[in-house]
């Protein structure tokens, strides 16, 4: 499967923001997640709440083997926490949340074809290429995974730095991005 725009019923065809589900993209484990093309550079979660997230540490592979069923229980976790992060992923919906570390590898992947689409959107932003991206996972009391580069490395920097934040939802109806 290639990137592909994935439309709100009844408005297919449309090329505007609020016409559109988002962009769906494969994953490696099969899976079919829709990348909404409006992001924010913003910081995971404030320097003063970094204790009192609750997310267990994870090493690299443990962070890539993770449920990333998951992501939607972190970011409601992050969003009582006040992250902007959260904030802003669920300011664009309720199905959105900040992506596992698998998926912003992948949006990595695909990111010239998210970009090749989003330009066709009006209202679309266009993800910086090699712009670092934030998973929900942590790998201790100061950091967080994400996604560096412009192939999608893996790394870690510290929560309440500015990067960017990219919504997504898994597709619910996997049949919407067949070809």
């Amino acid at each position: 499967m290639k990137a592909k725009i994935i439309f709100k019923e009844g408005r297919e065809g449309e090329m505007t923001i609020d016409a559109i589900k988002g962009i769906a993209i494969p994953r490696i484990d099969g899976q079919t997640i829709l990348v909404y093309p409006k992001y924010k550079e913003c910081e995971l979660l404030a320097y003063e709440r970094r204790y009192d997230w609750k997310e267990p540490e994870y090493t690299e592979i443990e962070a890539l083997l993770e449920d990333t069923d998951k992501s939607k229980e972190r970011t409601d976790a992050l969003l009582e926490l006040d992250s902007p992060a959260a904030k802003f992923v669920r300011s664009i919906g309720k199905q959105f949340n900040i992506p596992s570390l698998l998926t912003a590898g992948t949006i990595k992947k695909y990111c010239k074809e998210i970009n090749t689409l989003a330009k066709q959107i009006e209202g679309a932003d266009v993800l910086p290429e090699g712009s670092d991206l934030w998973s929900c996972l942590r790998v201790g009391a100061y950091y967080a995974w994400l996604a560096y580069g412009g192939y999608g490395f893996f790394g870690n920097n510290l929560m309440y730095y500015a990067f960017v934040v990219v919504p997504v939802a898994h597709l619910e109806n996997p049949s919407e991005s067949e070809d």
